[in-house]
């Protein structure tokens, strides 16, 4: 059986979890990363300005992008939508930031949770774009893009 057909049936058995695993899975990566004492966090040998901060970003916009094609369930996002979202990761960082103060080495950060929910907004702007582009056709008559008829 190969990958697609596999992920199709997957997605019709279980249309919730189709949507759903990947946001839980993301954070549940986020708070296994946020659990890593200071010294089990890789050196890379070079210094970054900042670098923790584009980590956070990076994380939370992937996090946030899930939970909202978990929530718009792979459709088209509404601003509604977008904002809890945004508000779900908002929290979801202050309890991982929670968490590192009872991680040797590692402490909670107000500008790190702000690099959190600055990563959620980006994550939820870009799955709006991409949500958006995806639910277009190419008009053929003028080149350009129409809106998809209603299910």
């Amino acid at each position: 059986m190969s990958f697609a057909k596999f992920r199709r049936r997957f997605a019709q058995r279980h249309p919730g979890w189709y949507f759903v695993a990947p946001a839980v899975l993301c954070a549940a990566a986020i708070f296994w990363a946020s659990g890593l004492t200071g010294s089990q966090i890789p050196d890379l040998g070079f210094s970054i300005p900042f670098a923790d901060k584009y980590e956070h970003i990076i994380a939370y916009s992937v996090f946030a992008a899930l939970l909202a094609r978990a929530l718009a369930k792979g459709g088209p996002l509404t601003r509604r939508m977008a904002m809890v979202c945004v508000v779900v990761a908002a929290l979801y960082g202050v309890t991982d930031e929670f968490h590192q103060i009872f991680v040797p080495g590692r402490f909670c950060s107000a500008v790190d949770w702000t690099a959190d929910v600055v990563g959620s907004a980006v994550g939820i702007i870009a799955y709006w774009a991409t949500s958006r582009r995806s639910a277009r056709v190419p008009a053929a008559e003028f080149g350009e893009s129409q809106p998809l008829p209603p299910k």
